[in-house]
């Protein structure tokens, strides 16, 4: 994974008020703010590293981090210490698992992430993945056998403050909108949105995986609010939808099949 540097944090929660129409209006993610292992600092120091996926577990404690450019790396507490090149994943027939078979002279290694919801047992940490490892080193006759929680390392640069400049390539006009052009708040910390659509706040959370961001069910304030024919409802365009992003010009350019839908400008 490649970086660059800065790092902003805010988001505050959204309450569902007022009256009358809107395109999004459902449940908020239960998803809770990151604590300990998953904290702002912590994440954006495996982003700095490169590290892409990384899972904990306890009894023993142990870590896994995989950056997918570089490295595997596998630790448990004074104990098995492995270092592999990166492998491809291989899907099996339930989509919701991949497995990595790493193996260099000194050892090996088999993983196994399911996109699960899963706990940590020590520290009540909710994370998206369910994370089995089964490593040895090279004179050994079998594997061991560890279990525990593990996430995607979501693009630190998410974090900040967007401005929805087009929808597939047609420029919006902010007199086309109640309060200017809708703005988005993210917190990649937290996989967390707040802003407006331009008109109803909106808000609610969002996963990663490596350059694709997966939009959860959004929330939404009720207001009606005057539009012009055919004015773009960011909402709509959000919620429950998958985008691959990318970076460039102080731009954040969320596609779909290589299609550029939504160009957001960094301004803060």
């Amino acid at each position: 994974m490649k970086n660059p540097f800065k790092i902003l944090t805010a988001i505050l929660p959204l309450l569902t008020i007022g009256c009358g129409n809107s395109a999004v209006v459902s449940a908020p993610s239960t998803k809770p703010s990151p604590v300990a292992g998953q904290s702002q600092d912590f994440l954006y120091n495996l982003w700095a590293q490169g590290i892409d996926f990384y899972a904990r577990g306890n009894e023993p404690f142990w870590s896994l981090d995989m950056d997918f450019d570089q490295r595997f790396q596998f630790e448990v507490l004074n104990d098995l210490n492995l270092s592999t090149p990166p492998t491809e994943e291989a899907l099996g027939r339930d989509a919701r698992i991949a497995r990595y078979h790493a193996k260099t002279e000194s050892g090996e290694l088999i993983i196994s992430t399911t996109a699960e919801p899963c706990t940590d047992t020590m520290s009540g940490e909710r994370f998206d993945y369910f994370v089995e490892v089964q490593a040895k080193h090279a004179v050994d006759k079998s594997y061991r056998n560890f279990t525990g929680c593990g996430d995607y390392v979501p693009d630190m640069r998410l974090t900040g403050i967007w401005v929805v400049e087009q929808v597939e390539g047609v420029a919006l006009k902010p007199a086309s909108f109640m309060k200017g052009l809708p703005t988005l708040e993210l917190s990649a910390g937290e996989r967390r949105l707040n802003g407006h659509d331009g008109c109803n706040g909106i808000g609610g959370a969002f996963s990663i995986k490596r350059n694709t961001i997966i939009f959860k069910q959004l929330m939404s304030t009720r207001m009606f609010c005057s539009t012009p024919e055919g004015t773009p409802d960011i909402g709509a365009l959000l919620a429950e939808k998958t985008y691959d992003f990318e970076f460039g010009n102080n731009r954040l350019y969320l596609k779909k099949n290589n299609k550029t839908i939504l160009t957001l400008k960094h301004v803060d």
